[in-house]
């Protein structure tokens, strides 16, 4: 693979674990935690413990709440195997949730195929949208709008790197999901990302790309994500619950 497709590998998997938790029937959103949202418990340490498998490699990782007030929360995914760590941040208004890092977090890169993978680096310089509704009924849609301004280093040598993402999520019915962790009764959500990148490689003209991906989600009420499969760019992975704890 050249190192453009080794980029776009990574930037496809970015988008795996961007949500967090959503149910059809949930309780008022004043009864859970700071944050209020009633899809994504965001207790401070929440612990939930994930298998991963993918078209390129396995692993396993640790997702825990670090710290959540009535305004934010921030989130951390270490891959055991791997050694990686992604560290997340969000905001809360009336219940709704937002990524601050959006799809522009290093997750992907534990999913990343033999040979030179890029370390991304970036920074969120524009949102608008909404990562998780406060509340989510079949049918519902909703969009999120990403700019990032980073770096791509590739071979010990860095590249500057945009990127606008744009998720358009759609959600379906309750589904019968069985995991490690056991059977739930889960929250369907269709979610379909659209990446555009620029990369600037020395004084070369910047190379543009548009790469689009989906993941389906499914989330159990007062429990989170329970399943997610995303598929595009030549990569299949499956996320599936192992374990958690709410506290």
């Amino acid at each position: 693979m050249s190192r453009f497709s080794y980029f776009f590998t990574a930037a496809v998997l970015l988008g795996m674990l961007l949500l967090a938790g959503c149910s059809l029937s949930v309780p008022h959103p004043s009864s859970l935690g700071p944050c209020g949202n009633p899809l994504l418990p965001t207790v401070q340490g929440a612990t939930w413990h994930y298998d991963m498998q993918s078209s390129t490699t396995q692993d396993v990782f640790t997702r825990t709440i670090l710290s959540s007030t009535s305004s934010g929360f921030t989130d951390q995914d270490i891959f055991h195997d791997s050694g990686l760590t992604r560290s997340g941040k969000w905001t809360c208004s009336s219940g709704s949730l937002t990524s601050l890092n959006a799809i522009g977090d290093l997750t992907a890169s534990a999913s990343r195929p033999s040979g030179p993978v890029p370390q991304l680096s970036f920074q969120t310089t524009d949102s608008s949208g909404v990562t998780l509704p406060a509340l989510i009924n079949t049918g519902d849609t909703w969009t999120q709008k990403t700019s990032l301004d980073g770096t791509a280093v590739v071979n010990l040598k860095n590249l500057d790197a945009t990127s606008d993402v744009t998720m358009n999520c759609t959600a379906g019915g309750n589904e019968a999901v069985v995991v490690p962790a056991g059977r739930f009764n889960a929250r369907r959500m269709d979610c379909a990302i659209e990446q555009q990148f620029t990369i600037t490689i020395g004084d070369n003209p910047p190379a543009p790309a548009t790469i689009n991906y989906t993941t389906t989600y499914w989330y159990a009420p007062n429990v989170g994500m329970v399943k997610s499969v995303t598929s595009g760019n030549q990569i299949d992975t499956t996320i599936t619950l192992a374990s958690y704890t709410i506290p």
